[in-house]
Protein backbone atom coordinates (compact mmCIF):
# COMPACT_ATOMS: atom_id res chain seq x y z
CA UNK A 1 0.00 0.00 0.00
CA UNK A 2 1.32 3.09 -0.66
CA UNK A 3 0.91 6.94 0.36
CA UNK A 4 0.55 10.03 -1.75
CA UNK A 5 3.60 11.06 -3.13
CA UNK A 6 4.46 7.71 -3.96
CA UNK A 7 6.18 6.89 -0.77
CA UNK A 8 6.06 3.69 1.00
CA UNK A 9 4.15 3.33 4.17
CA UNK A 10 5.23 1.29 6.89
CA UNK A 11 4.03 -1.76 8.03
CA UNK A 12 2.30 -1.49 11.48
CA UNK A 13 0.94 -4.87 11.99
CA UNK A 14 2.35 -7.59 13.37
CA UNK A 15 2.72 -9.90 10.54
CA UNK A 16 4.27 -7.94 8.28
CA UNK A 17 7.06 -6.78 10.78
CA UNK A 18 7.82 -10.68 10.72
CA UNK A 19 8.34 -11.26 7.09
CA UNK A 20 10.66 -8.44 7.44
CA UNK A 21 12.69 -9.96 10.18
CA UNK A 22 12.57 -13.40 8.84
CA UNK A 23 13.80 -11.67 5.37
CA UNK A 24 16.50 -10.00 6.92
CA UNK A 25 17.56 -13.25 8.71
CA UNK A 26 17.67 -15.27 5.46
CA UNK A 27 20.04 -12.46 3.79
CA UNK A 28 21.79 -11.72 7.01
CA UNK A 29 24.59 -14.62 7.42
CA UNK A 30 27.34 -14.30 9.20
CA UNK A 31 29.00 -11.86 11.41
CA UNK A 32 26.91 -9.02 9.83
CA UNK A 33 24.13 -10.84 11.03
CA UNK A 34 25.08 -9.49 14.73
CA UNK A 35 23.89 -6.34 16.06
CA UNK A 36 25.75 -3.16 14.84
CA UNK A 37 26.59 -1.25 17.89
CA UNK A 38 30.02 0.81 18.26
CA UNK A 39 32.37 -0.94 19.75
CA UNK A 40 32.68 1.27 22.62
CA UNK A 41 30.15 3.55 24.41
CA UNK A 42 32.01 6.19 25.65
CA UNK A 43 31.59 9.26 24.30
CA UNK A 44 33.70 12.52 24.15
CA UNK A 45 32.99 14.93 27.14
CA UNK A 46 33.04 18.17 25.10
CA UNK A 47 33.25 18.69 21.26
CA UNK A 48 36.39 21.29 21.58
CA UNK A 49 39.69 19.54 20.44
CA UNK A 50 42.22 21.94 22.87
CA UNK A 51 46.00 21.02 23.27
CA UNK A 52 47.11 18.18 25.85
CA UNK A 53 50.43 20.12 26.64
CA UNK A 54 51.00 23.82 26.76
CA UNK A 55 53.73 24.82 24.16
CA UNK A 56 56.18 25.48 26.99
CA UNK A 57 55.97 21.85 27.66
CA UNK A 58 56.51 20.18 24.17
CA UNK A 59 59.70 19.32 22.86
CA UNK A 60 60.54 21.96 20.25
CA UNK A 61 62.90 20.50 17.96
CA UNK A 62 65.45 23.47 17.03
CA UNK A 63 66.61 23.72 13.24
CA UNK A 64 70.53 22.95 12.64
CA UNK A 65 71.16 20.63 16.01
CA UNK A 66 71.70 20.95 19.10
CA UNK A 67 71.27 24.96 20.55
CA UNK A 68 74.32 24.76 22.85
CA UNK A 69 77.37 23.94 19.55
CA UNK A 70 80.66 24.94 19.81
CA UNK A 71 81.21 27.92 17.69
CA UNK A 72 84.00 26.14 16.49
CA UNK A 73 81.59 24.10 14.11
CA UNK A 74 79.15 26.97 13.43
CA UNK A 75 77.35 27.22 16.26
Amino acid sequence: MQASKGRKTLARDDAAALRRQKTLERVTLGPAAEAHEPKSHRRRATTLKGRKKTPSEMNVKHTGGPKKRLPLHGG
